[in-house]
Formats: C-alpha cells, sequence, structure tokens
C-alpha cells in the first residue's frame, strides 16, 4: 500500500500499524498515518513450550537473544524494553511460529496475536505480553510528495 500510495495517483489507503511501522524512515516521512480502530491483536515474545523457562532466564540475565520475526523494528523494541540485546534477527516473511521446529538456535519470535491458535498449534508459549496492539489507519501522502 505505501509504495502505491508514492508511485500513483492514489490518495488514500489503508493498513495495519504493524506495518506502517515497519517501513524504512524514508517512506515513513512521506506518508501519514492515522489510527482508526484499535484491534485486539497484540504482539508477543513467544518460544518452543519446553524453551520458555530458558528464554525467561536469558531475559533475566540480559542476553543477547536470536529472534525469528517479521518485524525487526518491533523486535529491537522489545530487546530494549526488556533489558537484553539482540544477537540476531532472522527475518521472515510467513511461518514465523514454526520456524523453532526447524532451527534450534533461534531463542524466540516475535510476532502478532489474535486468538493463539497458531500458537497452540505450534506448542509455542508466550513469554512476554503487554508489547503493544496494531490498529488499522488511513495512510496518505504528506503534502509535498
Amino acid at each position: 500500500m505505501p509504495l502505491l500510495l508514492l508511485r500513483s495517483r492514489a490518495s488514500l489507503g489503508f493498513m495495519g500499524s504493524d506495518k506502517f511501522n515497519e517501513l524504512d524512515s524514508r517512506t515513513q516521512e512521506q506518508l501519514q498515518f492515522a489510527p482508526l480502530i484499535q484491534t485486539n491483536i497484540e504482539f508477543i515474545l513467544a518460544t518452543l513450550s519446553p524453551r520458555a523457562s530458558r528464554l525467561d532466564g536469558q531475559i533475566a540475565s540480559g542476553e543477547d537473544l536470536t529472534i525469528a520475526t517479521t518485524y525487526p523494528k518491533k523486535s529491537r523494541w522489545v530487546a530494549a524494553k526488556l533489558g537484553c540485546g539482540i544477537r540476531e534477527i532472522v527475518p521472515l516473511n510467513g511461518a514465523v511460529e514454526s520456524v523453532q521446529l526447524d532451527d534450534p538456535s533461534i531463542d524466540g519470535i516475535v510476532e502478532v496475536m489474535d486468538s493463539g491458535d497458531t500458537l497452540r498449534d505450534n506448542s509455542l508459549s508466550i513469554v512476554v505480553r503487554d508489547l503493544g496492539f496494531v490498529a488499522i489507519g488511513a495512510v496518505w501522502k504528506r503534502e509535498g510528495n
């Protein structure tokens, strides 16, 4: 949506705050975002259930984490909020919940969650909640762009 707005004569679009906040700063500066609807979709940090207490300990001791996510900016914010660092961000564009089954070097995932069904289906446990919610908003080009 943002690239279409910047490339065409379209004047208005709609998208989630989760995707808008991940745009590069240059693109964000060219657009305006106004939240319209607050959803119950929240950001969480999760891991495979058997690894949950280990991840809790890593966070408590301020260790650097390897995080798989579609949200690298949000993941850096989460790490800073929790007082730990990021060793590596594994960028994904889908199937984030299943990645830990394939790669044991990944400590956790930062992802959005609605019902939690996909997390349960993939044997994941939420380690940290209260990391923000997604809003649906209007997006348009700033004047002069």
